[in-house]
């Protein structure tokens, strides 16, 4: 017998593909993406180049909170980081979004994946149900 909801959910996403109805529920599935991770996303393409100690005061979070939803962005392509180097030394990095536009592309890549994933899946059908 199958399960209710076949639809897989992507990544640690809180939503099954198939029940996405917002451009911001399907970004925050694609993703795996949490309400914070799209604020700063937010925040980043309305400010520009921010360091993570400026992302966590503006969202009302500890630096570190802030940093680890910058190293999400980053790690999901949302968002660049860049090393800066300070004139007497050391150094700092400072994040900034990718274009919405990228964004648009990198989601419909991750949408066609998972579609043509599950039509190889449903072709496949018969291996895994007794007809």
């Amino acid at each position: 017998m199958f399960k209710k909801n076949i639809i897989p959910t992507m990544a640690r996403k809180k939503k099954a593909l198939g029940e996405v109805k917002t451009c911001q529920e399907l970004i925050t599935c694609v993703f795996g993406l949490g309400e914070y991770d799209l604020q700063v996303y937010r925040l980043l393409l309305d400010r520009g180049e921010l360091r993570a100690v400026t992302v966590g005061e503006l969202i009302g979070k500890d630096r570190s909170t802030a940093y680890r939803i910058l190293q999400r962005l980053v790690h999901c392509g949302l968002c660049e980081k860049e090393k800066r180097y300070l004139p007497d030394g050391g150094y700092y990095h400072v994040y900034s979004a990718i274009p919405i536009d990228k964004v648009k592309l990198r989601t419909r890549e991750c949408v066609d994946r998972w579609y043509k994933g599950v039509l190889e899946q449903l072709n496949r059908i018969e291996e895994i149900v007794e007809l």
